[in-house]
């Protein structure tokens, strides 16, 4: 209990050190940020109502979750307000209730410096209090309590603050007496640790989280001009600028004799943690992925191109690197935004990119490995090649995001303000005011739902693999369908295939690749016998303890066995040209 105390004394100071930053709310930018999400979110706001209280309610449990400075009656009255159906304009009607909210808190703030006060010079020593706080916990221990008894409620979450705070009494060398005449101290050690400013906490903390109440990936991007601003407030600020991963795309040639066959085999491995565009051609995804193809292309008979834990990234980019794998330009992927109810096609052209576009850089058998980290734009990719029969997939089953953003510029500059302003300064000075010294703020919203060529989406689906190689409990996470906020599940009409280019080489061959995975199973092939021992750690948890380093041993194990399925792969393609 003494820990939850700590806990809720904490949440004190996150209330007093949010105050002033809230004082900073403006209805103008709210109203216009909402009605951005509404223009371009997929969905729309269907349930903006909802939303709205939702959001209300959000804002509350950040300022006063444990409900010592509102009653529960107070948020109610305010709730049912927002809720009201005659309102005339939903979102006038949320701000004045935001505005009632943040009017209000100077004024319980000093009602509850008072009540601490009188309840501390209540108690005549450090055991009185521990005495009375230990009857309070027997009649709160009913969630009913807090509705029924909202002061004596205060009482228990104060005295809670106030009992952990005791301890410090012996190792500061205060006595009792001491900290009790010193309340205003003592009170500002519980609620007020720190209330230096921090810009944009209003952005990046309410905003923030009531995005997250509509989807999962609809989210505000800030990034502030002060170092000091991001420091302070590091915990809910996201730099809008790429991080380059020196890393992101590698190329190794995996070479050998195979156990099964006999046969040498060289097998190249690409490597891509993420889809980057850069306005520096060098440091984009596809101009990496090209440099690495031009070495491994001479080198080897066949590819693995490695999407596990790759978290997708640039549309544009995925597709131009789709193309690399490509003789021809073609129809990838289906696509239907919430302002255009009509499918559209997502093709591979110059005129779809809009730049130069590179065919045929690898004509090669290839493998695509990907996991339940494999994300986005890296399952467009995987989708991609399975549908036009130019890769096999093996690995596991993909994430499941078939949900594409935009990104809005919502930085004050950018905003067109309905109120007028009497001269050009005085817009300045209010652009200056409510800015927070804001370098950049963006809206994320997901405008888009891709569908495979089969009408299918890939949203919570996710991609399947051709041939599923055994996965570690422990490499097992949520997927998108688990989201608590989900999209429904949607498909559309096919496209008729004469609209897109089909490869025979996974048709013609991927019979005889599966036989050989299963006869590598049967033989017991030590790569799939350790993978069966760390899939398998259950029911040997007695004979087998997790240690971190068998992370990497089952990453390299898999890449092993889909390295093996590419080797196979060569050779059955081999054997049917000969």
């Amino acid at each position: 209990m003494q820990n939850l105390m700590k806990i809720i004394s904490g949440l004190f100071f996150f209330f007093f050190f949010s105050v002033n930053n809230l004082l900073a709310l403006d209805c103008e930018y709210f109203k216009n940020f909402i009605n951005y999400v509404e223009k371009n979110h997929y969905n729309g706001l269907e349930n903006k109502v909802e939303n709205l209280t939702l959001g209300f309610k959000l804002l509350v449990n950040k300022v006063d979750e444990y409900r010592l400075f509102f009653s529960p009656q107070q948020v109610k009255t305010w709730t049912d307000s927002i809720l009201n159906e005659d309102s005339p304009d939903i979102l006038n009607q949320s701000c004045v209730v935001v505005e009632e909210l943040i009017e209000a808190l100077p004024d319980v703030e000093e009602k509850t410096r008072t009540q601490f006060k009188k309840l501390v010079d209540r108690f005549s020593s450090g055991k009185d209090v521990a005495s009375y706080y230990k009857l309070l916990s027997k009649r709160f221990e009913k969630v009913g309590d807090i509705e029924e008894n909202w002061v004596l409620f205060k009482e228990y979450i104060m005295l809670g603050g106030w009992n952990a705070l005791l301890e410090k009494i012996d190792s500061e060398k205060l006595s009792y007496e001491e900290l009790k005449t010193q309340s205003e101290i003592v009170f500002n050690e519980l609620f007020c640790k720190n209330t230096h400013h921090v810009p944009g906490w209003f952005f990046d903390s309410y905003l923030k989280d009531f995005l997250l109440l509509i989807d999962p990936h609809t989210g505000f991007i800030v990034e502030y001009n002060s170092k000091d601003s991001s420091e302070n407030n590091s915990s809910n600020t996201t730099s809008v600028i790429d991080q380059q991963d020196p890393m992101e795309v590698t190329g190794v040639i995996h070479s050998g004799v195979d156990a099964l066959s006999g046969k040498k085999y060289n097998v190249g491995v690409l490597r891509i943690k993420h889809f980057t565009y850069s306005k520096n051609e060098k440091d984009r995804t596809s101009f990496k992925v090209r440099e690495a193809l031009s070495v491994l292309n001479d080198s080897v008979d066949s590819l693995v191109v490695d999407l596990r834990d790759n978290s997708g990234g640039d549309k544009i980019e995925v597709l131009q690197i789709i193309n690399y794998f490509l003789k021809t330009p073609t129809t990838v992927m289906l696509q239907k935004t919430h302002w255009d109810k009509d499918v559209e096609l997502v093709g591979t052209l110059e005129e779809d990119l809009g730049e130069k576009v590179y065919n045929g850089l690898f004509n090669k058998p290839m493998v695509v490995l990907i996991n339940d980290k494999t994300i986005s734009s890296a399952e467009v990719f995987a989708a991609s090649m399975q549908d036009l029969g130019r890769a096999i997939i093996v690995g596991g089953l993909s994430f499941g995001k078939g949900v594409g953003q935009q990104y809005i510029d919502l930085s004050f500059d950018k905003i067109e303000f309905k109120q007028n302003f009497n001269s050009q300064e005085e817009e300045k000075e209010y652009r200056k005011k409510y800015s927070f010294d804001v370098k950049k703020a963006v809206l994320v919203v997901t405008a888009f739902k891709t569908f495979r060529l089969s009408g299918k989406s890939i949203q919570n689906f996710g991609v399947s693999p051709d041939i599923e190689i055994p996965m570690s409990n422990f490499q097992n996470s949520d997927r998108e369908e688990d989201a608590r906020v989900k999209f429904e599940n949607e498909t559309v009409d096919p496209l008729d295939p004469s609209k897109y280019t089909r490869y025979s080489i996974v048709d013609d061959n991927i019979s005889d690749v599966r036989t050989r995975f299963d006869i590598r199973k049967k033989d017991n092939d030590s790569n799939l016998v350790s993978l069966s021992r760390f899939v398998n750690f259950d029911k040997i948890s007695g004979m087998y303890f997790w240690k971190e380093s068998d992370e990497e041993k089952i990453a390299d194990t898999i890449l092993k066995v889909a390295v093996s399925i590419a080797s196979d792969y060569v050779d059955t393609t081999c054997n049917k040209d000969k």
